[in-house]
């Protein structure tokens, strides 16, 4: 249950810490710059939303509402009704187009005074710990708040902190030794912090804060694990950067057509054995990657430029 929520918020950490990486100090506050940026992260993340969305259209053969189809097609579901998206799990992605936006934002606090990006990623936090305690109700299913989890402003710190990470470690070094305590220790507090009932305990309260400080401090240890990967190793993790984005949007549509054929074969009188759902599943995942790495050539790659976050944000 918790990895289950927690893995779009690590997400978003990994998408700060990337950003501010790189961008940090090439990142230029004049209108030409900033506009050359804006472009880059739609060309990032619009082509393979559009494909993603019309494909699920097609596949659910139904029509959403115009403004739905509008607001998400616009972009506009990054700040207006962020809860109501086409693509399944596409909210994590207009969150993140929220984020690109307001980057910029807090490299220009960094650069100008350290002393006032904390004062505004305590900002950040008090908006954070407020959705925890008081926004969401944590006496309502996890259903029922799907709405202010959702909310762009309660993810926000997460993908903050990621970009601080960046910023004041980068230079920083630190340990083996240190970093594998720092990464043992958060994976220990993520997996043994005592938690049950519903999704929203995961999501409320002192629970949201212990989660995502776990997911923090296993963030810090491993960007400061310095090293480099042979070369075969480096280029499959290349080619899983690149195409984990289309891997994210495509599972739930290849997870439906499995479903589809399963349902197909009950009727069809077929007996749901293991080895008949472990095949099912093992067509499925080839489906999937082969699927993922055609679309990333055929539609991402057209529209990318020469951007190093393409690759990994």
């Amino acid at each position: 249950m918790r990895l289950e929520i927690y893995r779009v918020p690590m997400f978003y950490l990994l998408s700060g810490l990337t950003l501010g990486y790189i961008y940090a100090n090439k990142i230029s506050f004049n209108i030409p710059d900033l506009s050359a940026y804006v472009l880059k992260r739609i060309k990032r993340l619009a082509p393979m939303f559009y494909f993603t969305t019309f494909l699920t259209i097609l596949i659910s053969w139904k029509m959403p509402p115009p403004g739905m189809l509008i607001n998400n097609l616009t972009g506009f579901v990054a700040f207006y009704k962020w809860d109501e998206i086409i693509v399944n799990g596409g909210w994590s992605i207009g969150n993140e187009f929220f984020f690109y936006l307001v980057f910029p934002v807090l490299i220009f606090i960094y650069r100008q005074s350290k002393y006032l990006f904390a004062v505004a990623m305590a900002s950040v936090l008090v908006v954070f710990i407020y959705f925890a305690f008081f926004q969401i109700d944590a006496s309502h299913l996890f259903v029922e708040e799907w709405k202010n989890y959702t909310n762009p402003l309660n993810q926000l710190f997460l993908f903050a902190s990621g970009v601080s990470i960046s910023l004041f470690l980068k230079d920083v070094k630190v340990s083996l030794s240190s970093s594998l305590i720092l990464i043992i220790t958060g994976v220990v507090v993520f997996y043994f912090y005592p938690i049950s009932g519903d999704r929203i305990r995961v999501i409320t309260g002192l629970p949201r804060l212990v989660f995502s400080m776990a997911c923090i401090m296993i963030m810090i240890g491993i960007f400061n694990i310095r090293f480099k990967a042979p070369a075969m190793l480096h280029s499959i993790l290349m080619m899983v950067a690149a195409e984990s984005y289309s891997i994210y949007l495509l599972h739930p549509i290849c997870y439906r057509g499995f479903m589809r054929v399963n349902s197909l074969a009950v009727k069809l009188g077929f007996v749901i054995s293991t080895p008949l759902v472990l095949m099912l599943s093992g067509v499925s995942t080839i489906v999937l990657i082969v699927g993922s790495r055609l679309t990333y050539k055929k539609v991402v790659s057209l529209f990318k430029q020469s951007d190093p976050v393409l690759e990994s944000a």
